[in-house]
């Protein structure tokens, strides 16, 4: 095994992924997007007919984009009925967790976010998909899906979910306000900085910088996104803490001086106001570091999507753009009534030949020549800048224990940059909670040695 403590399953407070753009607003019907009709595809077989279960978080990218598949589906498979439940992230992760810890068989599938998966995973509560994955036909194309996509669903060397969608941070701007000003896309978080600064004025509620600070799991994902910029690691090889490096406490008070050109209330922002914040409401100009998704750039979502421009993340001080990865794939539940049916359907999801029909439906998929089709660029604009981040994007710390390590990130970040406590206050007790986490976990009394790596991927110089 990878890891020497035993796993802390717990429950997320939000994914690293996608708000829906206004909170609690529905997402757009599934019949707004047609699917062929059953009737085109004569049945073959009069089977019984069986009905696989899956929960999704809502809104587009996710319920909207499965439920909108649903008619492509029964139409090759007329014996498969697909329920798909649509649950409100805020209360998304505790549900699903529930079910992990309960293995009741209310569902058969969830498009879950990769961060959760090792715990559950470690502890027996997914069902491996690599027998399945074998029997993929050649022309399936398994390497359009980039290796670090597919490793953000392996555990020990064995695949627990299957990337249908991926993410990586990329960088959001108002193309009119800047050319207004004869202002370039900045190219590194100090320009950024001067940027957000000279276009920030109060008194027309125009605000330079806009981003995801509520404490939580996007907050975290913000902030290790700043910490490689700034040349920055979680841990060192020996797997102690380096949260309160000299370079993690300059990324945390740079965040924290940026945060004065954002809009007031940016403490309790996740992606659906920043989405809303730039792209409707019109106040912000600049959102460097956001999850990719269409709400943004999409006329169906957005009042100002024309305005929209996206490029990859800036360079921090290392000379490196080091933007964060991760994504929701589709995963089986160890429990599930009809795992066969359920992986069916993932299959389907993620066939290189529904591609077009997936972006449609508001998919993100995880397939390079799907991200990089100029077709489908038409469709999600910001695709080129999610391939392009991919590509240099690095990965969160994949250990059992993510869970609280990343609770413990939201809280001490949230701390320094709200100035609840000093940044070196925060980050030095930060690195205390996490040495003890993993003390406790038995990494250091069994010598473990850190297995992957935070270092910047070739090309993220450019």
């Amino acid at each position: 095994m990878k890891y020497a403590g035993g796993a802390v399953v717990a429950v997320a407070a939000a994914g690293a992924g996608y708000y829906y753009l206004t909170q609690g607003a529905p997402g757009p019907s599934p019949t707004t997007t047609a699917g062929p009709s059953p009737t085109t595809t004569a049945a073959t077989t009069a089977a019984p007919s069986i009905t696989i279960r899956g929960i999704a978080p809502k809104g587009p990218r996710f319920s909207v984009a499965e439920e909108r598949m649903v008619p492509y589906f029964k139409a090759e498979n007329p014996n498969i009925d697909v329920v798909i439940e649509s649950v409100p992230w805020e209360s998304f992760f505790e549900k699903v967790q529930l079910e992990m810890v309960g293995q009741t068989g209310a569902y058969d599938m969830v498009h879950y976010d990769e961060e959760t998966m090792e715990p559950n995973a470690a502890t027996g509560k997914l069902l491996p998909l690599d027998d399945y994955i074998k029997k993929l036909p050649a022309d399936w194309d398994l390497e359009d899906i980039p290796p670090a996509v597919k490793g953000l669903y392996q555990w020990d060397g064995v695949t627990y979910g299957f990337p249908n969608d991926c993410n990586a941070q990329i960088f959001y701007y108002r193309k009119d306000i800047l050319q207004e000003n004869g202002i370039e896309v900045p190219q590194t978080w100090d320009q950024v900085m001067e940027v957000a600064k000279k276009l920030t004025d109060t008194s027309k509620h125009q605000y330079g910088f806009v981003g995801g600070l509520m404490r939580g799991s996007f907050l975290s994902g913000y902030w290790y996104g700043m910490l490689w910029a700034w040349g920055g690691e979680c841990f060192d090889e020996n797997l102690k803490p380096t949260l309160n490096s000299k370079e993690a406490l300059d990324a945390t008070q740079f965040l924290k001086d940026l945060a004065k050109y954002a809009p007031p209330g940016v403490f309790s922002m996740v992606e659906d106001e920043v989405y809303a914040s730039i792209a409707n409401i019109g106040e912000s100009v600049m959102a460097p570091q956001e999850w990719g998704g269409s709400a943004a750039t999409s006329k169906e979502f957005s009042k100002l999507a024309d305005q929209i421009g996206t490029t990859v993340t800036p360079k921090g001080p290392s000379g490196h753009r080091t933007p964060c990865m991760a994504g929701l794939g589709m995963m089986i539940f160890k429990s599930a009534r009809n795992p066969d049916a359920a992986w069916k359907w993932i299959e389907f999801l993620c066939r290189k030949s529904n591609m077009k029909k997936y972006v449609e439906a508001t998919g993100q998929p995880a397939r390079v020549s799907a991200l990089t089709d100029p077709e489908l660029e038409k469709i999600a604009p910001y695709f080129p800048a999610l391939g392009n981040c991919l590509k240099i994007a690095l990965g969160r710390a994949p250990i059992p224990e993510f869970i609280e390590f990343d609770t413990m990130v939201a809280e001490e970040v949230s701390n320094a940059i709200t100035g609840v406590k000093a940044v070196d206050r925060a980050l030095g007790d930060l690195n205390k909670r996490v040495t003890d986490l993993m003390d406790k976990a038995g990494y250091y009394q069994k010598g473990t040695k850190k297995w992957w790596s935070e270092s910047p991927q070739p090309g993220s110089d450019v």
